[in-house]
């Protein structure tokens, strides 16, 4: 199937579940104004066109797709978005979505975390594979209260970061909010100066010194470091 053409005459429907297509379009939807859930993983979709008018869509699934922006979710009462292996560079739109509590958002482009910083109620983030590779993105987790579930690895643009920036792996919220303003002793994965010196999973005392010296190192979330990484 290669278009939605026809859901229009469905005006009522609920749950539009419509992945393992070759879907480009999702043109028709914007009449169905019932849509709590959609789900359209694996098709060939670029955008999130047509799905702005719809007040009661709490639920998006569109993993496996050529996604690359966003900004179309803005102002939805979503819940949870899965947007994983697309071609997404930006989280904008999802600033304006209050109520988003789950987001996958693994393989895709982005290199900034701004848009998450006023997600109150954000309980799970998944952005493994990402291009996170400023360790200051890091600064806006600090403003997500009750996140409890945190995926950040394989991050960055290359294998290598650069020696002010980190490689972080199975790394735990708590310690990612905490670690940012006092000592803490979770598990995780460093590399720095771009050596052969790696530590994986380890609490040798030397290297958590090290590694927490690096990371109390950040500076605070000023008006300008703001601007700065929203940019990237």
């Amino acid at each position: 199937m290669e278009s939605i053409e026809g859901i229009e005459n469905l005006p009522k429907v609920q749950k539009v579940l419509i992945y393992f297509n070759q879907i480009k379009s999702l043109k028709g939807i914007e009449n169905c104004k019932y849509v709590t859930q959609l789900s359209a993983d694996k098709n060939q979709l670029e955008n999130l066109n047509w799905i702005q008018n719809l007040n009661l869509l709490t639920e998006i699934n569109v993993e496996d797709n050529n996604i690359t922006s966003i900004k179309e979710i803005s102002g939805l009462p979503l819940v949870k978005l899965n947007v994983n292996n697309n071609k997404i560079t930006s989280l904008e739109g999802i600033e304006s979505v209050s109520t988003l509590e789950y987001l996958d958002a693994w393989n895709n482009q982005i290199s900034s975390l701004y848009y998450l910083r006023n997600q109150k109620n954000l309980k799970f983030l998944n952005v493994d594979r990402n291009h996170l590779s400023d360790i200051r993105q890091l600064l806006f987790l600090r403003e997500l209260p009750v996140l409890d579930k945190l995926w950040l690895s394989e991050t960055g643009k290359t294998s290598e970061p650069p020696s002010n920036q980190l490689c972080v792996d199975s790394i735990y919220p708590n310690f990612v909010i905490q670690a940012l303003s006092q000592i803490d002793a979770y598990e995780y994965e460093v590399m720095f100066d771009r050596g052969p010196e790696y530590y994986s999973n380890t609490f040798d005392n030397e290297f958590r010194a090290k590694a927490l010296e690096t990371i109390l190192e950040i500076p605070k979330l000023t008006d300008e470091l703001i601007e700065e990484l929203k940019k990237q």
